[in-house]
């Protein structure tokens, strides 16, 4: 590696301990450890060092017991070493943690044998903050991979997978190891590439156990950030792709497994436990201060603190009076067939609490609560398309919280609507009224562009024979006597 490297060595040992450092802070080994160097040693031809032979379990006999002898005595010396690691040649790409491999690493530390790695060395090694594509470029990489003189060939889709140059009985040739592009690889203005995707570039933040309302402003809870560490996996049903992406999910989730990391399928109603604790310092639930330990909820205070009986007022302060902001309440009683203003919801709000309250106590009377950005954009509800499944939308600074109800005349014109269907059964008069007929804004069929055989069938197969029963054999003679009717919600 001497050779090879030259003086580059070192930067490049320890560019690469930099991401075994990431690796082990990754959420998906529930139990994120600080990778700190104390000591970095490099041997030439004429060094002395641990024998190296041919039998790889010799030469880490030999290198253990060589690493032994140079290890200081006491664990509180600067330079003393929890663990050794030998560097040849060949570096394998790592992948995030599976499950099995996170339950024998939670299983290791909750014996007691990771106490070793509880005191911090008082002088470590600052390893490299950039990425590793950042100070190796592509060109370099493929020399890494596969010697000098290789270079990236050219046509190769963009960081998914490294193709370099090689020969092959005097011919030129493109080779892979099937591993992506470095992170940090520039793939274009203002991108890199990331797990193997070109992204645009932004700050990266690391993954530290921290409660989540001492982290950084991201806009991301721990527990978001621990889901799409997921994103990808379809956990090996058809109904989810492999582009699923992970949401956490907060509604109907029972007391004692707060503390498992149980994700949504973002845009579906299907969700999984995707590990069986969440990683230690991730909030309990999203409102309120008690962190998960070890898969259990331990109360904290909203310093931080384990135990401490802290809290934030209303004004969203720690500790504070309820003094610093004023409380601001109302009542939207009359309602305007579409969407209606309510409430502008200021920025630095806290503690909002909107609660739709049915029509004269029906649970059901077809009002809907719609939200939409500053900006006007429809973040919940919007263009008349109601979301049917669980939705989980991130904070602006400021939004508006609309309403959409029906007419207040809606009860008055079902009665007069019943009418019409004289010679139809009242049970199903009403359950066409209540589960088919919309009770808005009336639609009619020239309404609707296209689909001229299903209005046409509708009118044959539904309409007609309920209007006029005595020809009903005459409009079915040549029709289906059933029809299956499917709706669903979706953009134009």
């Amino acid at each position: 590696m001497v050779k090879f490297h030259g003086a580059d060595l070192e930067h490049y040992l320890l560019t690469l301990l930099a991401t075994a450092a990431r690796l082990y802070r990754h959420p998906s080994i529930l139990n994120p450890i600080n990778i700190v160097v104390v000591k970095v040693l490099l041997l030439g031809d004429r060094d002395t060092g641990p024998k190296v032979t041919g039998n790889a379990a010799l030469t880490l006999r030999n290198f253990c017991a060589w690493q032994k002898k140079l290890n200081k005595v006491s664990d509180k010396h600067p330079e003393y070493w929890d663990t050794a690691i030998l560097f040849t040649r060949q570096i394998d790409r790592a992948n995030p943690w599976s499950a099995c491999s996170a339950a024998i690493v939670t299983d290791f530390l909750d014996s007691g044998h990771g106490d070793c790695l509880l005191d911090e060395p008082s002088k470590p090694v600052s390893l490299p903050e950039d990425l590793p594509g950042a100070s190796y470029p592509l060109s370099q990489q493929c020399e890494l991979a596969f010697g000098l003189g290789s270079k990236p060939c050219p046509y190769m889709q963009r960081c998914s997978k490294l193709w370099c140059t090689g020969k092959a009985k005097g011919q030129t040739l493109c080779q892979t190891r099937h591993f992506p592009w470095a992170d940090g690889t520039s793939c274009g203005d203002g991108s890199f590439c990331l797990k193997g995707a070109c992204v645009e570039r932004r700050s990266l933040s690391k993954h530290r156990p921290v409660p989540d309302w001492l982290r950084a402003a991201s806009g991301k809870s721990f527990r978001e950030e621990q889901c799409q560490a997921f994103n990808g996996y379809n956990h090996s049903t058809n109904r989810l792709t492999l582009a699923v992406a992970w949401v956490p999910k907060y509604s109907g989730v029972s007391p004692r497994d707060k503390c498992k990391l149980i994700c949504r399928a973002n845009g579906t109603g299907y969700f999984y436990v995707l590990a069986p604790k969440v990683v230690d310092g991730t909030l309990c639930t999203p409102d309120s201060t008690s962190v998960c330990v070890q898969g259990k909820c331990i109360k904290a205070g909203c310093d931080g603190n384990l135990g401490s009986k802290k809290k934030f007022d209303k004004c969203g302060v720690c500790g504070g009076d309820n003094k610093s902001c004023k409380k601001v309440s109302g009542l939207f009683t009359k309602p305007m067939h579409g969407y209606n203003f309510v409430v502008a919801i200021p920025a630095g709000a806290s503690s909002i609490d909107i609660r739709q309250r049915g029509y004269k106590g029906l649970i059901g009377d077809d009002n809907y609560l719609a939200l939409k950005n500053s900006q006007g954009k429809y973040l919940l509800n919007g263009h008349f398309v109601v979301s049917a499944v669980e939705r989980d939308l991130v904070s602006t600074p400021k939004t508006n919280r609309t309403n959409k109800p029906s007419t207040p005349t809606t009860a008055a014109r079902k009665k007069k609507d019943l009418k019409n269907f004289r010679n139809v059964d009242s049970n199903l008069a009403n359950l066409i009224m209540n589960e088919i007929v919309d009770n808005g804004t009336a639609v009619k069929f020239d309404d609707i562009a296209g689909q001229e055989l299903a209005k046409q069938a509708l009118q044959e197969i539904v309409i007609l024979p309920s209007l006029r029963p005595e020809m009903r054999s005459q409009w079915q003679s040549n029709a289906e006597k059933s029809i299956l009717a499917l709706g669903a919600n979706a953009d134009c």
